[in-house]
């Protein structure tokens, strides 16, 4: 008796993404070229359409020629839609291949990487020496119990291997004290023992997350996570940066092997509690589409160790991808301030590429530029240095309190009465960034002077976009923006608001632009030791 084959769909593509008769709302592998692609849930049809498979955005600029196109159910391997797609010229073959020769996808976090199912074996055996390397550090030298987490755990407890999508290993360890600030102080503790030990690149995300940068077999980086656990007395165990749930201790200690890629690795001793805690109670089913969301567990381990680095990655990832794209020439805002400056240095919040940054100093004025991303202006940095202009560069997360507390300071010192101007940021920050930034005036402005500011207003939200994932982006009132600064010190001097501020391409977006002054105090004294809004 001869079986049915079964029916596969067709599949076309256009700048939206693949569209094909799949189901809605299961997790689905997309391959080019029979190599997994990204992992994606099909939106659900409108109009009488099939369903759409998007394109993450890290993928688009790579689409220009043929491929062969494949989606297959994530939790059944059964291919559900086939075919061949045209993008761009057409020409050639879509290749997503990296600088070091290396196929990549997309991971998790929306980014181009390879992935552990396209290393070879003994690459990731080199990488899982390294592994054991710092967890040996954790144990031996810092002398906490330290073991697999996350992503790293999940894979272990399912079937003894790494998760194929995925890029890292992620590692915890258990903190013998049960307050953020005491935790927070072991961490930097335990990255000055793996610097010392290990000689490898180390950024901190917070103060309870750290990323190890080793090199690897085919002079690649690929990335150690290592995450602070607590326990409080209050019965609650909290792992940085998503983890929340009644337990103590002994969901951890004593510590238990569990198999990974056939080697013994320390895990907790009851791995449930976490996994549960991390990715619900379905943590069994795999789901590669799997997103952490804002919650207040995550909200509250923010607010103790800070760093907040979401804003952060996605900037870095526009810049990564859109940097050549963007004008060098001084903005429209950049000379609209320059127009009212007397002798005054620039501070430039958000300054991006630093375009502006540069279009002062090149007039002889100094000015400083702070961003989130330094990959976005260290091609002007570099000029800057070797023409030996007035304009400094420096990286700062104004989602921080604690960066913001300190550059405030810092720039307190060094600038009397300098301008502060942030062009197209405020709409896109949450109120307590917003907050950190009228602190941050406050603190520059201790003496008196002037805030220059430019954001969207709601108007603009369904005005045309020339950035793909700037649609729908937020935007905010001037009315809002009025009685933050105002909350702060700040007054109103000058407000316009319209079009034709900043046209880009096909985009002539509604701004905003408002002048905010800070009085010079009554008694000429100084008031930088004020930090905190008056309702805080």
């Amino acid at each position: 008796m001869s079986g049915r084959a079964p029916q596969v769909a067709p599949i076309r593509a256009d700048d939206d993404g693949l569209w094909a008769a799949v189901p809605p709302g299961e997790p689905l592998d997309v391959l080019l070229e029979g190599r997994r692609v990204f992992s994606v849930v099909a939106v659900p049809p409108a109009g009488g359409t099939e369903p759409l498979l998007p394109w993450p955005d890290a993928l688009r600029k790579y689409l220009n020629g043929r491929a062969d196109v494949e989606v297959r159910s994530y939790a059944t391997g059964k291919t559900l839609a086939r075919g061949e797609i045209m993008m761009g010229s057409g020409k050639g073959s879509i290749s997503l291949i990296d600088e070091h020769g290396r196929p990549v996808a997309i991971h998790k976090w929306g980014k181009l990487n390879q992935t552990f199912d396209d290393i070879d074996d003994g690459a990731r055996r080199a990488y899982l020496d390294q592994v054991e390397q710092v967890l040996a550090i954790l144990a031996d030298d810092c002398e906490v119990p330290a073991f697999i987490s996350f992503g790293t755990l999940l894979g272990a407890v399912r079937n003894g291997r790494l998760i194929g999508h995925d890029v890292d290993v992620d590692l915890g360890y258990l903190s013998r004290h049960e307050t953020p600030v005491d935790a927070i102080r072991e961490s930097f503790t335990i990255e000055r023992a793996l610097r010392t030990r290990t000689g490898w690149r180390i950024t901190r995300a917070n103060g309870g997350f750290l990323q190890l940068f080793p090199q690897q077999v085919d002079g690649s980086i690929r990335n150690i996570d290592v995450f602070t656990c607590f326990g409080t007395a209050a019965g609650r165990l909290y792992q940085v940066n998503d983890i929340g749930t009644v337990g103590d201790r002994s969901a951890i200690e004593p510590l238990r092997q569990i198999e990974l890629e056939g080697r013994m690795m320390p895990a907790p001793a009851r791995p449930e509690v976490l996994l549960e805690a991390a990715y619900g109670p379905t943590w069994r089913v795999p789901d590669p589409t799997f997103t952490y969301q804002a919650n207040p567990t995550r909200q509250r381990i923010r607010m103790w160790v800070g760093g907040l680095r979401e804003d952060r990655d996605r900037w870095s990832r526009f810049y990564r991808e859109h940097l050549d794209e963007i004008p060098t020439e001084p903005s429209p805002f950049g000379g609209w301030v320059a127009e009212q400056l007397a002798e005054e240095r620039v501070v430039d919040v958000g300054c991006g590429n630093g375009r502006d940054v540069m279009a002062f100093a090149r007039a002889g004025r100094p000015a400083m530029g702070l961003d989130v991303v330094p990959g976005a202006f260290k091609i002007q940095r570099r000029r800057a240095r070797r023409t030996q202009m007035p304009a400094t560069f420096r990286s700062f997360n104004l989602a921080s309190l604690r960066d913001t507390l300190s550059v405030g300071a810092d720039l307190a010192d060094v600038h009397d009465r300098p301008v502060v101007m942030a062009r197209l940021l405020l709409h896109g920050l949450d109120a307590p960034t917003r907050d950190n930034f009228w602190r941050l005036c406050r603190m520059l402005l201790h003496k008196g002077g002037r805030c220059f500011v430019e954001f969207r207003v709601p108007e603009d939200r369904q005005l045309p976009k020339h950035f793909a994932w700037e649609k729908g982006r937020r935007s905010i009132s001037s009315e809002i923006v009025t009685a933050e600064a105002a909350r702060y010190g700040g007054v109103v001097a000058q407000q316009l608001v319209g079009a034709g501020f900043a046209p880009f391409h096909d985009e002539d977006p509604m701004l905003c632009r408002l002048v905010i002054e800070w009085p010079e105090p009554a008694d000429g004294g100084d008031e930088r030791e004020v930090t905190h809004g008056p309702d805080d």
